[in-house]
């Protein structure tokens, strides 16, 4: 809740916002025990260590309960590796209708020195990398004001430094797996790997102990004896195992007083 619709911005090339997000560790024991908790188990295990015996045993479902969703600007090199993910929920600011941002990356002079370690050089490179993302975003604009020529034609004069807008959605399970993939294929420093980890970081707070199970090897199995079907099927669920607290989120009144409650139908 404190983090959301804050924007993170990673200066100087776009911003990380999270607008949205569902669930949490209680969320996935819930989902994981029907709807039960885990009184329905004799061992009676502890939360912790349940996550992390559905992490051990690859049962995946109950992790995916948990959804996150984000608002990105980002250069569009670094979209990439984002919006073309399988796994997630993507609406994309479009180039082909709408007219493109007026702002792209510049890497900083700081970031220019250590690859050439030279004061003027850096400065020499920083301004011609300015002046030609000046006049590559100009020659979009003239482009755009002749009638013959469409927004995705015209849009192709900009480099895949220029910024995009998307909105980006994932649940838990899968954007562990993207988070550990795209590590290995983005060193530490680069752009993308920045967006990467406040994401990652946000995911970390909405459900600490399932992400650190996602993202750990070797998690442990541990003993539990499965409830019999009738202890499931014709018993009441538990009552939800947290307390009213206060949301920024979008939230409907007359939903949320037939929240959790119980109804029976055709006699049953």
């Amino acid at each position: 809740e404190d983090l959301l619709f804050h924007s993170h911005w990673l200066k100087p090339y776009g911003s990380v916002e999270l607008i949205g997000y569902k669930g949490g560790d209680i969320t996935v024991s819930r989902i994981a025990t029907a709807g039960h908790g885990l009184k329905i188990f004799p061992e009676q295990p502890d939360l912790d260590d349940f996550v992390e015996h559905l992490a051990a045993k690859e049962i995946d479902e109950p992790f995916r309960s948990v959804m996150l969703q984000f608002r990105i600007v980002a250069p569009i090199e670094v979209a990439y590796s984002f919006v073309y993910s399988p796994d997630c929920s993507v609406n994309e600011y479009s180039g082909r209708y709408s007219v493109m941002m007026d702002e792209g990356y510049v890497p900083s002079y700081e970031r220019i020195l250590r690859h050439v370690q030279d004061e003027d050089k850096a400065r020499e490179i920083l301004s011609t990398l300015k002046a030609r993302r000046r006049d590559s975003y100009d020659s979009y604009k003239t482009l755009l004001d002749r009638n013959n020529l469409t927004r995705e034609l015209s849009r192709c004069i900009l480099g895949s430094d220029n910024y995009t807008k998307f909105y980006w959605k994932m649940d838990l399970a899968n954007l562990a797996r993207f988070v550990r993939k795209q590590r290995k294929q983005h060193e530490p420093d680069t752009i993308t790997r920045d967006y990467l980890e406040i994401i990652a970081e946000m995911a970390s707070k909405c459900a600490p102990l399932s992400w650190t199970v996602l993202m750990n090897d070797g998690n442990k199995v541990i003993t539990l004896t499965h409830p019999r079907d009738e202890d499931i099927i014709d018993t009441p669920l538990s009552s939800p195992e947290w307390e009213l607290s206060e949301t920024r989120r979008v939230t409907v009144d007359s939903l949320e007083e037939v929240l959790f409650v119980e109804r029976s139908y055709l006699d049953t």
